[in-house]
């Protein structure tokens, strides 16, 4: 499985990917993150959480420019809905674009992760365990619970950790999500167990969870976007078996600034199998 990445290079299999590590750079002692999902509802066949990661700063100027934007086009900020708007390419294709591009403007990061649901109900209940948050012990033995129920929870821990990987020791991730939509529910009970659990990675860095309107908040706006591009791509790709076929551009421009190759990963059958029994991808995996 080959994608197509911004910068025109391909990234390496996703089972690469799947558990962010410590060594990249940090960014900022305290980084504000934005979160939204596609494919929560029951039956989806497919499953995203995505968002953007950057100082308060940054933000503060994106939301200007965000403003700006939809103001020039004739449209308030709370008119904007990504899944509407992607299905009307006529009427809001341009604008969209001019949105995406707004998202690479400032330092401004994306984080998105998707799974396809079967694929994850496929494997036992021990890995999905594993998959979803589980710690593993040095004896070869899972502590925690995890969430083996619950396929979305795959793709917010691994966002969770991503986003968290870059505050360094001492600073703080703080996360929103829409206070109106079904994944500021999950995300306490999420938070809660990352909170309530010494083992679970870069716990001490996760600080403040709040939840905004999204129709007030262009931030939120922005990963709105970014999960419904997500969630279409990843779609398509389950449907006609295309997984090696390059993104569509309106994904590329909003994944622009992304940092490091797992801050974009698909988990289908093969990338989850290679993530929980290859030695060689991470010295956290390949234990099981």
């Amino acid at each position: 499985m080959l994608i197509l990445v911004p910068l025109g290079m391909y990234w390496r299999h996703p089972a690469d990917l799947v558990h962010p590590r410590d060594g990249h750079r940090k960014i900022l002692l305290m980084i504000d993150a934005y979160l939204d999902e596609s494919g929560i509802h029951e039956g989806a066949a497919v499953c995203v959480i995505s968002g953007y990661f950057g100082g308060r700063g940054q933000w503060r100027k994106l939301e200007i420019l965000w403003r700006q934007i939809l103001k020039k086009a004739g449209y308030a900020l709370e008119d904007f809905h990504a899944n509407k708007w992607v299905k009307n390419e006529a009427k809001y294709g341009s604008v969209l674009d001019d949105l995406a591009r707004a998202t690479t403007q400032y330092k401004i990061y994306p984080v998105s992760v998707g799974v396809v649901v079967a694929d994850f109900f496929s494997f036992s209940e021990e890995d999905r365990r594993f998959l979803t948050g589980a710690t593993l012990m040095p004896s070869g033995k899972l502590k925690g619970t995890g969430s083996p129920n619950q396929a979305y929870f795959l793709p917010f821990t691994h966002v969770i950790k991503t986003v968290s990987s870059y505050a360094p020791v001492g600073g703080k991730a703080h996360f929103f999500f829409g206070v109106d939509k079904q994944l500021y529910g999950y995300a306490n009970e999420l938070f809660k167990k990352l909170w309530n659990d010494p083992l679970a990675p870069f716990r001490e860095r996760i600080g403040t969870v709040a939840a905004p309107l999204a129709k007030e908040t262009p931030p939120l706006q922005a990963a709105d976007l970014l999960a419904h591009l997500t969630y279409v791509d990843l779609q398509d790709r389950l449907a006609n078996n295309t997984w090696d076929q390059q993104l569509p551009q309106r994904l590329v421009t909003c994944l622009g600034g992304a940092r490091m190759r797992e801050d974009f990963v698909y988990y289908n059958k093969m990338c989850i199998e290679l993530s929980l029994r290859n030695p060689q991808l991470d010295p956290d995996v390949g234990k099981r």
